[in-house]
């Protein structure tokens, strides 16, 4: 295969090089929405994406050296190739490729999203097809598994699809479907590459993604069972579960990432404990079954809790029929009080919920005037988010607190109390123990895939506001 040298390409040769993909949020946001009897999934790879985009500007490229006599020829008589349309190496190809792909989607009576330009949907006769991509792999979405053939052959006039048909893996990420529409993501095989890569696929499975009450520090025993390199590459490796399917490994990772400059040995031993883990939970990953909850957000936080700074965690899970997106982070200002490290988690919860609920209501499938609940385990913290006055022990917190009062005062987002034992948030706020884990993870729609599916019509608890 030609690619092109992009490192040498002369500036002023493109003018965009920005390519839309969806977000791992609205893919699972789709199946939120599809995980009802009558959807079905499909996935397709174009062949040779690039290849088919038009190029804006003309493009001059050296001949490369090649067995060719008549090619070889003219590269050593100083001639050049014109590119007409996109190679692979180009700065400009994937974005190209994407305004391509749109043209053809909108030929077809796609409606490319405002809120996620790589999310498109289609309404005909009842029916929709909601796509979503991601480069040259498309997942596909529908209650009229006609619309999808239509897309396909419609598509197939202008590109070729190396693969076709329904969904079972998409972007590394085993899909299955089961008779009653449930929907569940995991990541098997690619867990069984990490640990056979790090020798681990025979140990002893961990309980738990860290061992319990764990907070790690910068300093320790140097390095010794590995090179920084292989810690590096083992986190990076790992950071892509949370990412995708596996929500129990978020506090691990993100604690695990802050040593990547410097790791030391006890760094390196909870990264292969980590791995362990996950050896004994491969079958693990999320599901989504249609529980008539709407959309949902949990907040909560670890007052204080990292040792070496005092920084508190922050941790939030935004659900729809499963988990949809979450997130585990380290809060900048130093809470003084475990209401206001509250606080700080519910503001940070909302402005991660905001775009996905603007989504979510372009896809038609939230109430723009509904306020959206967001639970919270604390009720002085609940206070402070409907209070109209700024108290004057919170005027430290005053610009956070104007953003948080204007969502709520809009009717945007409702604080509720939940008690603590069902508080999903929890599960990203720290280091649980093995008991409290496994009640977590229930909640946040993590489970046992093949238990879930030899259990059929088991019903997932716990996100009901009734």
């Amino acid at each position: 295969r030609f690619v092109a040298r992009g490192d040498l390409q002369a500036p002023g040769s493109w003018a965009n090089s920005f390519a839309a993909t969806a977000s791992q949020e609205s893919l699972r946001l789709v199946c939120s929405i599809a995980c009802r009897p009558g959807f079905q999934l499909y996935t397709a790879d174009v062949k040779g994406a690039y290849l088919n985009a038009p190029l804006d500007h003309p493009i001059y490229m050296r001949i490369p050296r090649t067995d060719d006599r008549e090619l070889e020829a003219a590269r050593m008589g100083g001639r050049v190739w014109r590119l007409r349309k996109c190679l692979y190496g180009l700065v400009q190809s994937g974005y190209e490729w994407s305004k391509l792909l749109r043209s053809l989607l909108q030929a077809l009576g796609y409606r490319c999203l405002d809120t996620d330009h790589g999310l498109y949907i289609l309404e005909r006769d009842g029916g929709q097809c909601y796509l979503p991509t991601h480069v040259d792999d498309l997942f596909g979405a529908t209650n009229e598994s006609a619309l999808w053939r239509w897309t396909i052959d419609g598509l197939t006039r202008d590109i070729t699809f190396s693969k076709e048909g329904p969904a079972s893996l998409h972007l590394g990420t085993v899909i299955t479907q089961a008779p009653d529409g449930s929907i569940y993501l995991g990541q098997g095989p690619f867990i069984d590459d990490l640990a056979r890569e790090n020798g681990l696929h025979e140990a002893t499975p961990a309980d738990t993604p860290m061992p319990p009450g764990t907070y790690l520090e910068a300093e320790g025993e140097p390095l010794t069972s590995g090179t920084p390199e292989e810690y590096r590459t083992l986190v990076g490796k790992l950071g892509w579960l949370p990412l995708t399917s596996r929500p129990d490994l978020a506090v691990a990772v993100r604690s695990l990432g802050r040593f990547l400059q410097n790791p030391r040995e006890p760094h390196m031993k909870v990264a292969r404990y980590c791995v362990r883990y996950l050896v004994g939970t491969r079958k693990y990953g999320i599901c989504f079954r249609e529980d008539g909850a709407g959309l949902l957000v949990y907040s909560d936080s670890d007052w204080a809790g990292q040792p070496d700074t005092r920084r508190s965690r922050s941790g939030w899970l935004v659900w729809r029929n499963g988990p949809v997106a979450w997130g585990s982070l380290l809060q900048l200002p130093h809470a003084l009080s475990s209401a206001e490290a509250e606080f700080y988690a519910a503001a940070t919860a909302m402005k991660r919920a905001l775009p996905i609920s603007f989504t979510a209501v372009e896809l038609g499938v939230l109430d723009p005037d509904a306020p959206i609940p967001i639970l919270i385990d604390n009720t002085a913290a609940i206070a402070i988010l409907g209070s109209e006055n700024i108290s004057r022990n919170v005027r430290h917190i005053s610009l956070r607190w104007s953003f948080v009062r204007h969502l709520v005062a809009q009717g945007i987002f409702e604080p509720i109390f939940v008690p603590s034992e069902h508080q999903a948030a929890d599960l990203f706020t720290k280091a649980l123990a093995r008991a409290r884990l496994a009640e977590c993870r229930d909640l946040a729609g993590v489970v046992d895939i093949d238990a879930s599916l030899l259990a059929a019509g088991g019903r997932m608890g716990g996100h009901s506001l009734v």
